[in-house]
């Protein structure tokens, strides 16, 4: 068991077809590959306000599967975003922090 390196990790948005305000959401623990099956466990995130514009995603868990990539999402038909350019394998833990700067145009 190892630790998800996730310091050259990718983040993008992933065009499911469905996309609305709704579909910005980083406020689900599950990780998904791209056949729509779960491949994290003992998932946890947590919503932090840092500031009017400013909010901070902790997610922790255990990876269930090997792989580059995965998708956050709360079900594995509607994936939100693609993080790839890394490398689990089943039984990996893995903590990352996604900030997210808001601004009203």
């Amino acid at each position: 068991m190892a630790q998800v390196d996730f310091t050259n990790a990718v983040i993008e948005p992933y065009d499911s077809g469905i996309w609305d305000i709704s579909s910005l959401r980083f406020n689900n623990s599950g990780f998904y590959d791209s056949s729509g099956n779960l491949i994290n466990s003992n998932s946890n995130y947590s919503q932090r306000l840092v500031s009017a514009t400013k909010t901070t995603y902790t997610y922790t868990g255990v990876m269930s599967a090997s792989g580059t990539e995965f998708y956050i999402s709360y079900s594995g038909y509607y994936k939100f975003w693609k993080v790839s350019n890394i490398s689990f394998s089943n039984g990996d833990s893995y903590s990352f922090v996604i900030d997210v700067d808001i601004s009203i145009v």
